[in-house]
């Protein structure tokens, strides 16, 4: 159901208009060095570059939180290296304890395609963190169902 729903959302959000092929990036990003039993760091995630700019961010945690796609925040981004922050609201842990919010980073090495992931809940000492790689989709070809 959950990937289901994720593609469902990814296709929508990214295939809008037809202009995203020919103007836009998208980083599709399987994260593979993360702890297991912990579900706030998605295995597989989405940082679009919309032609204006403006970056989004889909994965399982904000498709079950927001319900879809959260704008993100450009930080940094160069030739070389990206940085972009978004927030999820309202959150739940295993036990049904509120998470306010939960700020998350993302790094990602252009050169290398290489992403690191870190998410902080506000309020708790914890810190989630993520590593793996991204595939760069500039020509609009997207797959049906990620993983």
């Amino acid at each position: 159901m959950i990937k289901m729903r994720f593609a469902i959302v990814f296709m929508a959000v990214f295939t809008a208009g037809g202009a995203f092929a020919a103007q836009s990036v998208m980083y599709e990003c399987a994260i593979t060095q993360k702890h297991k039993k912990l579900d706030w760091i998605s295995d597989t995630m989405a940082i679009v570059v919309g032609k204006d700019g403006k970056v989004s961010v889909v994965d399982n945690v904000t498709l079950q939180i927001m319900g879809g796609p959260v704008a993100a925040q450009v930080l940094r981004n160069t030739a070389e290296k990206m940085k972009v922050r978004w927030v999820v609201k309202g959150a739940r842990d295993s036990e049904n304890v509120r998470v306010a919010e939960f700020s998350y980073d993302a790094m990602l090495d252009k050169t290398t395609n290489a992403i690191a992931v870190y998410a902080i809940p506000l309020g708790f000492p914890n810190r989630f963190t993520g590593k793996g790689t991204c595939k760069v989709r500039t020509d609009g070809t997207f797959p049906r169902i990620l993983p």
